[in-house]
């Protein structure tokens, strides 16, 4: 009898916890810093600007999923003048993204998680001059990663905090420009 009852309690007690990382669907949304690193022509710089990031994804298993997501990754804006000439450069990157995902669930409750995949981004630069202007556009497709950790507060709810590189957007011969963003967000599981 007395085996009988820990048997069922700690197969309830294997159940319950892994409920909280079953399989299934679910979406979220994160806001953060995205990181724009522009290289030209030898010289280099970094701009912080505020990212966010849409994303859905489908845990196959509780270790192993898929997951899709845009992540706008902000604006950077930047003038100068003489006094006779004003010159002003914007530049506004976005991603697309698909990943595999491998979570490592540590309790009940939290779980980290890396990913890995393929991502198709966007760079737009518009360069204006005493009043004339001029854009480029590039797309670029790479190789994306990222890690993060997940704190499940309620039965459908966690906050999660990650950190995601995204590759280059702009990729030419004088020089490229990369992104990569630290954010935290909320994801609902279904």
């Amino acid at each position: 009898m007395n085996k009988t009852l820990l048997t069922v309690l700690l197969t309830t007690a294997l159940l319950l916890s892994a409920s909280a990382h079953a399989a299934g669907a679910y979406i979220g949304a994160n806001v953060g810093s995205a990181e724009h690193k522009l290289s030209i022509d030898g010289d280099s710089g970094k701009e912080h600007k505020t990212g966010v990031k849409l994303y859905g994804g489908y845990a196959l298993t509780e270790n192993f999923g898929i997951e899709a997501g845009y992540a706008h990754l902000g604006k950077v804006s930047d003038s100068d003048t003489d006094g006779v000439n004003t010159a002003s450069l914007d530049y506004r990157a976005r991603a697309l993204y698909i990943a595999g995902t491998a979570a490592l669930p540590l309790s009940p409750e939290f779980s980290v998680f890396a990913k890995a995949g393929l991502t198709a981004n966007h760079g737009k630069v518009t360069a204006r001059l005493n009043g004339f202007s001029d854009s480029m556009s590039r797309s670029n497709t790479t190789a994306m990663f990222g890690i993060g950790a997940e704190y499940s507060f309620a039965k459908n709810v966690s906050v999660v905090a990650e950190y995601e590189n995204f590759g280059k957007v702009i990729d030419e011969n004088e020089g490229n420009t990369k992104a990569q963003m630290v954010s935290v967000g909320l994801r609902y599981k279904f």
